[in-house]
């Protein structure tokens, strides 16, 4: 039905729906007499061939309305393989550093991602979309894995068995292709801002009552049996309440490594200490080994602050006269 399409591209196109009106009987009746809302704040940034093509879609007679023959034979698609091919390329390194390190994260975090690409903007989409379309080579509106080894083995040099992998990562639907919000979720966090409104639109995805928490079951009827749910509470309920509240899952999701804090601080503590020994005089007598990561790095921490306060020359002092060394 070319009625319908006119109404799909319109909304993809400038992101509000056509027909409006205080009543459903006003939207039905401005329906009927073809009669759509044109914002031109939205449409000045739609081609004038694009917006002649909605135009001939939206027309109530079928014999002037344009067929479906027609409609692949207008400038607006016979010409787009032309028009994205005459453009730079969008797709850079920083592109592909984000959905390599996309395919790093934990399966949670990805399912995540890609239950917030739904809630992003048109204008949050339209930042990373012709990079999507520069890796359509096929122009079928999704990315083949041929097509995804070959820009990232040819342009940024990844081995292939890395884009592969990657390849797998995204898609998260496994029907073998990308498709545009799979890729829109590895984007998230890195090419698209991350914002409280868009936490906050995700976390409802997930509160299936609406109590204003995410428990076990909530994550279960949103991501199905394939995950470990309760690794997945472990690393989010931190007051181990049994549920996850909204500042946890905001918190959870602004740490862009995802890893445990005491575990990330224990591995900084455990080089620093291979690293240089002289900090020994910082911890206490015992074993380090005999204490917990979080009491090192709290001891350590205590220590060198006291260590250095201790050294502080007194305010009264007054400054030197010698250059500051600035180097």
């Amino acid at each position: 039905d070319m009625w319908s399409l006119g109404v799909i591209v319109f909304i993809l196109l400038v992101g509000y729906m056509p027909f409006s009106g205080s009543s459903e009987r006003q939207q039905i009746a401005a329906i009927r007499a073809g009669k759509y809302t044109w914002r031109k704040d939205r449409w000045k940034n739609v081609s004038a061939v694009g917006s002649e093509f909605v135009q001939k879609l939206l027309v109530v007679d079928p014999g002037v309305r344009l067929t479906a023959e027609q409609a692949l034979q207008h400038p607006w698609i016979a010409n787009r393989k032309a028009v994205t091919e005459g453009k730079r390329m969008s797709f850079d390194q920083s592109m592909a550093d984000a959905i390599c390190a996309f395919a790093q994260e934990s399966q949670f975090r990805r399912a995540v991602m890609q239950l917030m690409a739904w809630s992003l903007t048109a204008e949050e989409r339209a930042e990373v979309r012709d990079a999507f379309l520069e890796l359509d080579k096929e122009h079928t509106g999704s990315v083949s894995l041929l097509s995804l080894q070959h820009m990232l083995e040819e342009r940024f040099h990844v081995p292939e068995g890395e884009a592969g992998k990657v390849f797998q990562a995204l898609d998260g639907n496994h029907d073998g292709t990308i498709n545009y919000s799979e890729f829109l979720a590895a984007m998230v966090a890195s090419r698209i801002q991350i914002h409280d409104n868009l936490l906050r639109a995700t976390f409802r995805r997930f509160d299936t009552n609406e109590d204003g928490f995410i428990n076990p079951e909530d994550l279960k009827q949103v991501l199905g049996d394939g995950l470990p749910m309760q690794n997945i509470m472990h690393q989010l309920d931190k007051n181990s309440d049994g549920k996850i509240s909204m500042d946890e899952f905001m918190t959870y999701l602004r740490n862009a490594g995802g890893e445990d804090e005491v575990e990330a601080v224990g591995k900084i503590i455990d080089r620093e200490i291979q690293n240089a020994p002289d900090t020994t005089e910082f911890l206490p007598s015992c074993s380090p080994i005999t204490l917990r990561k979080r009491d090192q790095f709290r001891n350590l921490c205590e220590r060198f602050k006291a260590r250095v306060g201790s050294r502080r020359e007194p305010c009264s002092r007054e400054p030197s006269k010698e250059a500051p060394d600035v180097s």
